[in-house]
């Protein structure tokens, strides 16, 4: 999504985005199982949190560069 972080940024982005997509899953799903176990369920909710979870930090910095022009 246009960011450029390095590699400990991407790191910490992908966890975020696996808490943010495991508790979406918990939250949507009736099923009590462990997102964070290596599953394809797993992978696809981590993957949509970091997606959600970029696009929240895009609009942040977005907004901090408007004020600052």
């Amino acid at each position: 999504m246009g960011r450029r972080e390095g590699v400990i940024g991407s790191v910490v982005i992908g966890i975020v985005g696996a808490v943010i997509g495991s508790f979406l899953a918990r939250l949507l799903s009736s099923n009590t199982q462990s997102y964070f176990d290596l599953s394809w369920p797993g992978v696809i909710w981590a993957f949509i949190g970091a997606v959600i979870f970029v696009a929240i930090l895009n609009a942040i910095q977005k907004g901090s560069r408007s004020k600052q022009l």
